[in-house]
Order: C-alpha cells, then sequence, then structure tokens
C-alpha cells in the first residue's frame, strides 16, 4: 500500500513560475500523490493558470485574505492537506527528479519497516541565482561517501556538522507535525525551527540525490534572508529547548538539559557568523561564555560579510 504524500503549494503572485512547479510535481512517478496549492489571495494570473489544469491530483484553494508566508504554509497544512506525508514545495521552485518522492517513500517505508521512527526525508538541492547567473549544488555534507543513512539524534551535533538544510525536498510525517505544532512564527527560519523541533521525536534520513532548484530572483535575495534572519533568528534558539524538554519529558533534565543548552548556543554562533550578523554574534559570544574553538573563525567570518554588505550597499542600484 502506498501511503498518500500531499505536495502542498503555498503561492502568491508567482504567475511566472508556478506552471514549471506544478509539472515538476505532475512528473514524479510516486502512484498516490496529492497537489495542494494554497494561493494567498493572489491578485495576477495564478488562478485562471491553475485551472487549465484537469489532473484529479490537483486541489486548488484561494485564501480569503492574505496570511503571508509562514501563515499560508500553516493553513495549508492544517486545512488543505490530507496525506501521511507532506512536503512544501514553494511556487517559484521545482523538481528535478522524477523519482523524488517513490525514492524517498521507499527509504522511508524500508526503514520504518526495521523499527526506526523515522519523521522527516530530505534530498539535496540546487540552488539557482538567476541575478548574479549562479548554479551552486548543495550537498549533505554529514554523509560524505555514503548513498544515504538514517540518524538518531539529528539536532545534536549532527545538523551542524550537515552544513545544509532544505525545506522543498524534505518529506515529513504530517500526524507528528500537526501534534507538536508546525510553522508556528512568522519568521524566516519558520521551516527550520519546525524540522528540529519534529527531530526531537524521531530519526531522519538524508538522501545524496540531488532532487530540486531553490530560486534566487533579485539581485538581494542573500542580503533579505540574514535581515530575515536578523530579525526573528536568535528568538528560534531561545525556543529549541523547550521544544527539546517537551519531548523528551522527565528524561530531559538529567539525560538531555546540557547537550541541548551546548548545542543550541554553539549552532547559534555559527548561523550569527553564517548571516553576517557581527553585533550579534559578539553579544551572544559574551551571553553565552562558552568555550568553542572556532569563535576566532567565527568572528572574522561574520566581520568580513559585514563590510562586504557595507560595500555592495554603497552600489548603484541598491
Amino acid at each position: 500500500m502506498f501511503e498518500k504524500v500531499t505536495v502542498q503549494i503555498p503561492t502568491y503572485n508567482q504567475e511566472t513560475y508556478l506552471a514549471r512547479t506544478i509539472d515538476s510535481v505532475l512528473m514524479q512517478d510516486y502512484p498516490n500523490i496529492e497537489i495542494v496549492i494554497a494561493d494567498d489571495n493572489s491578485t495576477d494570473g495564478t488562478e485562471v493558470l491553475v485551472k487549465k489544469y484537469s489532473d484529479e491530483r490537483i486541489k486548488y484553494f484561494k485564501n480569503e485574505k492574505n496570511l503571508g508566508r509562514v501563515g499560508n504554509y500553516h493553513k495549508a497544512l492544517y486545512d488543505y492537506s490530507t496525506g501521511e506525508w507532506v512536503i512544501n514545495l514553494d511556487g517559484d521552485d521545482y523538481y528535478t527528479t522524477s523519482s523524488f518522492i517513490s525514492r524517498g517513500m521507499e527509504l522511508i517505508s524500508s526503514y520504518r519497516e526495521k523499527g526506526h521512527n523515522v519523521l522527516f526525508y530530505q534530498a539535496a538541492i540546487t540552488v539557482i541565482d538567476e541575478y548574479n547567473n549562479k548554479v551552486m549544488p548543495k550537498r549533505h555534507h554529514l554523509l560524505a561517501d555514503k548513498e544515504y543513512e538514517v540518524y538518531n539524534d539529528y539536532y545534536y551535533g549532527k545538523f551542524r556538522a550537515n552544513v545544509f538544510f532544505s525545506h522543498l525536498t524534505t518529506i515529513y510525517n504530517r500526524q507528528k507535525a500537526l501534534e507538536i505544532g508546525f510553522y508556528e512564527y512568522n519568521t524566516l527560519t519558520s521551516d527550520f525551527e519546525s524540522m528540529m523541533k519534529l527531530s526531537f521525536y524521531g530519526e531522519v534520513i538524508l538522501d545524496s540525490i540531488n532532487a530540486g532548484v531553490w530560486r534566487l530572483h533579485d539581485r538581494n535575495a542573500t542580503l533579505n534572508a540574514r535581515i530575515g534572519f536578523r530579525k526573528g533568528g536568535s528568538l528560534v534558539f531561545e525556543r529549541l529547548p523547550g521544544y527539546a524538554k517537551e519531548a523528551f519529558g522527565e528524561k530531559y533534565e538529567k539525560e538531555r538539559k546540557k547537550a541541548t543548552e551546548r548545542e543550541t548556543e554553539i549552532l547559534h554562533l555559527e548561523l550569527l557568523a553564517e548571516n553576517g550578523t557581527f553585533l550579534s554574534l559578539l553579544k551572544y559570544v559574551l551571553k553565552y561564555r562558552r568555550p568553542y574553538h572556532r569563535l576566532p573563525v567565527l568572528i572574522i567570518k561574520s566581520a568580513v560579510l559585514n563590510i562586504k554588505e557595507f560595500f555592495s550597499s554603497l552600489a548603484p542600484g541598491t
């Protein structure tokens, strides 16, 4: 029996890109797919475009009012999707591998039959920066030379070692996501926060196949991502220990508290440096007072990114 997989496509005024997104799901060879298009009250030709498709697997919903990016994710998952497993594919991204879903579900089923409590699977992607004409394949560093692997306690050092996260190629368990609460905060990191929260409850499969494309459209896409992280990213790390405490219950204080606090603080510092938040990085270095061998590297990296950002802001047209 093939469990139903819902591919939810949240979209807003993405008529130019949406057909390619939908077609990339229709080309999937998995036999039990539901395609949910969550239109966040678009004002372009999105509805007309979608209604040209006659495939019965496609379900179109238009929100009565604009809910915003994360609000639309939440609406699609809680009100529109019905599959046992869910994938979130934004309306301007697309898949490149027709066997992505079938391969992911085969691995999930195989490991669960062996007794593994797998709650999500994640493949690799390619990032296409259309403005700067760059193509950047992203892989799971944790896999090294392995084709795929299942991991327990993924949050504890493994995610940080992996240096990679992809929302669009993640197949996750819908029932567990609904139970613990997904897409609850309107931040750019809501997808990361939700998946890390889920990882406390079970195991994760990482796969080396490159299954899709994440598109960056404008010259300020990377800068906007950094600004988004600065606005809400640090709050995520205040909430993560609470999620772990909920997941592990009585065992948390004795077995998990120290490891969770250490990992959360180090991961926070790493992402602050990655996003060029130099002053915030210094603030949290002083707050945590956490011995960490990479601190000099992080401080230099963050400072360099801030300097580059400053000079980029002086360029014409920014």
